[in-house]
């Protein structure tokens, strides 16, 4: 296989037998670096805000892949490391270098997609989660339900979550679910309010709070803290106990002695 520097290095071999332009492996993608690197910088300023670090992956032509499948048959792959690495490296080196982006693989606000075949860049910004607990003092719904214009829990935590961080969408994670004529009392429900592309990153949670809870719309949330995405999961298969409370009507009075006579249920 005809390797040219770049690719006879990375994979261990000493000889070069092609420039990087005609490389059987590498097609001479690393050519065109700096037009999608300049094609990233454009698309990490049109997200915005304070979304400043990125991680990037790549899509690359299964031609390639296949080139590279093959010659790990015949090398020592222990000496080896992907291209696909290797340009992901280069490309973000290259953003860093002519923009003030920062390279971040970990927590990245903007995971960036290079379709090296279509020549194409895609952006999709990380969520931001809060975690906390809410109370539900009067009948209403959780979450939204499309054409019904009832209030819910998930839209009266959706707007000043929305207005704090200009993001576009919140979806709430509730710990299990209540009735519409279910309140929520006792120490709250937990949820995890999903932020969907947020311009605003750093949120003072006090003060989001504090505007919700005197809102007088009849919830109140409690202990509001940014998470990692795996608390969805978590409260989702979380079990917790619960204790009821309800009101009974009679037709008729019931006396004392026949009120000690009812056994509590454990459910």
């Amino acid at each position: 296989m005809e390797l040219c520097t770049r690719c006879a290095k990375r994979n261990g071999q000493k000889k070069t037998t092609s420039e990087e332009k005609t490389c059987e492996l590498c097609k001479g993608i690393f050519l065109d670096v700096p037009t999608f690197g300049q094609q990233i910088i454009g698309k990490m300023k049109a997200v915005g805000g304070e979304n400043r670090t990125f991680a990037i992956g790549t899509r690359l032509p299964r031609v390639i892949e296949a080139q590279e499948e093959k010659l790990w048959e015949v090398i020592d792959i222990s000496k080896a490391s992907a291209l696909k690495a290797e340009l992901n490296r280069e490309l973000g080196k290259f953003v860093e270098r002519n923009s003030s982006f920062a390279f971040d693989p970990k927590e990245p606000s903007v995971r960036i997609t290079v379709d090296i075949k279509e020549k194409l860049v895609h952006t999709d910004v990380r969520p931001l989660f809060v975690f906390g607990k809410y109370k539900k003092k009067i009948e209403m719904r959780q979450t939204k339900k499309i054409g019904d214009p009832q209030q819910s829990v998930e839209a009266l935590i959706e707007k000043p979550l929305l207005d704090a961080t200009n993001g576009k969408k919140v979806t709430l994670h509730g710990a299990g679910r209540e009735d519409i004529d279910a309140l929520m009392l006792g120490s709250g429900r937990p949820f995890v309010a999903e932020i969907i592309w947020p311009l605003v990153r750093k949120l003072n949670l006090k003060e989001i709070e504090d505007k919700i809870n005197n809102s007088d719309t009849g919830i109140e949330v409690i202990g509001l803290k940014q998470t990692i995405p795996g608390m969805v999961e978590i409260i989702k298969q979380a079990r917790f106990d619960k204790t009821y409370e309800a009101i009974a009507e009679l037709d008729n009075p019931i006396k004392e002695n026949n009120l000690k006579k009812i056994k509590p249920v454990t459910l």
